[in-house]
């Protein structure tokens, strides 16, 4: 199933704002985004590390509920940031949306 929009906020339903939360993998980041409005969460995800750090981002991902995923950005094309996401894709831990959809789930 793919969720095209929002998840619901079950932690605070009256909560608004943005959370940053970063995962430190030695020469690269993991930075997940998620915007809270009331019932509503979009999060997005930016850099995924190394090819060896895609176990690490995928359980950072579900420590922090991040069941599906708005959008996932990379930052530049350097191992070090690239690398990871593609791994999550190639190793079946996220499932990419068709094109011109944003939102993917983290299985």
């Amino acid at each position: 199933m793919y969720n095209l929009g929002p998840t619901f906020n079950s932690f605070n339903p009256t909560f608004n704002g943005i959370e940053i939360d970063m995962l430190s993998l030695g020469d690269a980041d993991a930075i997940l985004v998620t915007a809270w409005a009331g019932t509503n969460v979009w999060r997005v995800l930016i850099d995924g590390g190394t090819a060896s750090d895609a176990k690490e981002v995928r359980e950072f991902l579900r420590s922090r509920d991040a069941n599906s995923l708005f959008a996932v950005v990379c930052t530049h094309l350097h191992k070090d940031h690239a690398r990871g996401l593609i791994e999550l894709l190639k190793i079946g831990h996220s499932r990419s949306r068709p094109a011109g959809c944003m939102t993917c789930e983290i299985t």
